[in-house]
């Protein structure tokens, strides 16, 4: 599975890896790795695996350090002793596969179940010619050729190819394997293979590609070769499922077709069964909500003896494989929704906004984020479905790949560039071909709408389906809330946070959300009024100091404040492309907010003696605080 990295989810820039190195340097890279993960300390996973969180370790010897950094897989810290790890690498037996380049020019990967499940087909593969298509970090095409497959590997990105032949080189097998460079097929035109494997990347109108090697792949067959493309496709009750619709074709031209679910506890929430509440079925023609799912789809071709009939097997994904998605209108989520979602497989309850009292609700979300409190309600907290639609993404973009817009399957051989839009394209169109549909599509709203000297451009969605608004209202709306809609794509993802919160705490009272200083109060019972003394005491002084500096490191982290009720608070700081949560002491968020609306030290200890709090109590809140920001106070 390749693309080039997104801004979403990934880490900071690591050292530009070195791919160019002497033989003799890979094997002593090779060498060092194999030590590092012998060790009974786990070294190695402390320094590269994935999901490592402390990447340091200490006192490596100097034949296991210097390869390290020779390569730019680690640096040394200040003190010269100590190594931290600046790149993941993942080991399948005893190979290393190093998954992003680093430097400016990033190309990072990730773990996916997808790329399991082809290395489990190799397993029991006959030697032939194979076919790597989007070889991402190599890992098919090396485990294969170590197999004694012939093979092939392409991707459409050159940086792909460059650290896919760092680990062929690294794992001593670059010699046999041809790396091509070039878009799906292309660089195989006319050449034929007794085994394809791919995972091609989904994300959006990306969604595109899983059809295109579907659609062009068998004719690269040998006979009796097989193509099996890993990749998540549309999963609904039917009839037919539109996965079966999809692949009929296949079987019908003389190939058998064999589709199951890829079950997988990683990564489970991108595929969802979405569960409806009655109000939504009933209203279903406005907003197609889709379920999806992994799957490993075969395509054999016939051997050249007997073509024979194809045939088409379809299993479906069973409960334990699903994450269940509830949907209810956003209005009622905001009216006492008392259900809470039941199970380990259920997700937090999505709101849809799909009715005129959705809409409504949807203005008083906006207007709190104008006004700088946002108030959740009472129940559940809801995770907008489609956010992007009003700010938090813009639907269609002029690289076609970074937009919402994507390519939802549908019955009648369509494609949706949402669940709220209209059929823009065709299960037969290229990736291309529907980026330019979505493309041309945008351009003729944004010249009807006017875009182009609106005072909200810069962050309007222009979604193109706005339902169940017309273009009109959508843009009313959206010009109305100028300061909400660039706070909107932080509170879409905020949502989910609080969501997980509120499950442990009671639904019987509000959530409100300060997102910035405003008259309105959230934790504390009232604001003092300024009391300024002429000759402040040194206690004084430190304290005003003290608190500037808490105020400083609360902007600094574009901090929001949540309370549920009167008894529940917690802080959402912003932190790179993360948004951590932290639950605190009621006393914590008053302070805070005092503080961080503008209260200096006068009326901080007038607050504190108008409510008989105790000196100690609110130092030991304010130190909470420090530690939080990771402050030294004076």
């Amino acid at each position: 599975m390749s693309a080039p990295a997104s801004k979403e989810g990934t880490q900071q820039p690591s050292p530009k890896l070195r791919l160019t190195a002497s033989a003799d340097e890979f094997v002593a890279l090779r060498a060092a790795l194999a030590r590092l993960m012998q060790e009974p300390e786990d070294r190695f996973s402390r320094l590269f695996a994935p999901g490592s969180k402390d990447r340091r370790v200490e006192q490596l010897p100097p034949e296991t350090s210097w390869p390290l950094l020779h390569f730019g897989l680690a640096e040394r810290e200040a003190d010269g002793k100590t190594l931290i790890g600046r790149h993941r690498v993942r080991t399948v037996g005893d190979r290393f596969y190093v998954m992003e380049l680093g430097g400016l020019v990033e190309y990072f990967q990730d773990v996916w179940p997808e790329t399991d499940a082809l290395l489990a087909v190799l397993d029991g593969a006959k030697a032939g010619r194979l076919l790597d298509l989007g070889t991402g970090t190599g890992i098919v095409a090396i485990e294969a050729a170590r197999r004694g497959q012939t093979v092939v590997a392409t991707d459409l990105y050159a940086t792909a190819i460059a650290l896919a032949e760092f680990n062929a080189r690294l794992n001593g097998v670059a010699p046999a394997i041809d790396f091509r460079v070039g878009h799906q097929l292309e660089p195989v035109r006319d050449e034929r293979f007794d085994l394809i494997l791919t995972a091609p990347h989904y994300t959006r109108v990306a969604d595109q590609l899983r059809l295109e090697v579907l659609r062009a792949g068998p004719s690269h067959l040998a006979p009796s070769g097989r193509l099996v493309v890993a990749t998540m496709m549309e999963w609904q009750s039917g009839p037919p499922p539109v996965v079966e619709e999809i692949l009929r074709p296949h079987a019908e031209s003389g190939l058998t077709v064999r589709v199951e679910p890829l079950p997988t506890p990683y990564k489970r929430e991108w595929f969802t069964v979405r569960r409806l509440s009655a109000d939504l079925v009933q209203a279903e023609a406005g907003a197609q909500l889709v379920s999806r799912h992994r799957f490993l789809i075969t395509v054999t071709a016939p051997p050249v003896e007997s073509p024979g009939r194809g045939s088409l097997s379809v299993r479906p994904p069973t409960v334990v494989e699903q994450m269940i998605q509830p949907y209810v209108p956003l209005h009622r989520l905001r009216q006492s929704l008392r259900s809470r979602p039941e199970g380990p497989g259920v997700m937090p309850t999505a709101a849809v906004v799909h009715c005129e009292d959705d809409v409504t609700a949807l203005r008083e979300l906006l207007v709190g984020l104008e006004s700088g409190v946002v108030s959740l309600g009472r129940g559940a907290v809801p995770f907008l479905h489609d956010a992007c639609r009003y700010g938090a993404r813009r639907c269609v973009t002029t690289q076609g790949f970074d937009g919402a817009a994507g390519a939802i399957l549908s019955l009648g051989g369509q494609v949706r560039p949402c669940s709220f839009g209209q059929p823009l394209g065709l299960v037969t169109d290229t990736t291309a071909q529907l980026i330019g549909k979505l493309q041309d599509a945008a351009g003729q709203a944004r010249a009807r709408r006017g875009c182009a000297t609106c005072p909200v451009e810069a962050h309007c969605s222009q979604c193109l389906f706005p339902f169940p608004l017309d273009e009109l209202r959508y843009c009313a709306l959206l010009r109305s809330v100028p300061k909400a809609l660039p706070l909107l794509p932080r509170l879409s993802q905020a949502l989910l946070r609080l969501a997980v919160w509120s499950q442990v705490l009671p639904l019987a009272v509000e959530l409100r959300l300060k997102v910035r200083p405003s008259t309105e109060l959230v934790a504390a019972q009232g604001r003092p009024l300024p009391q300024h003394q002429s000759n402040p005491s040194a206690n004084d002084q430190k304290l005003a100091k003290n608190l500037d500096q808490l105020r400083e490191a609360w902007q600094r982290y574009d901090t929001w404040l949540a309370a549920l009720g009167t008894g529940h608070f917690a802080l959402l700081l912003r932190a790179g492309q993360d948004l951590p949560l932290f639950p605190i002491p009621p006393l914590c968020a008053v302070l805070g907010e005092l503080t961080a609306d503008g209260c200096d030290a006068d009326e901080i200890r007038q607050y504190l003696r108008l409510y008989a709090i105790p000196p100690a109590a609110a130092d030991q809140a304010l130190e909470t605080l420090y530690r939080l920001f990771q402050l030294t106070p004076t």
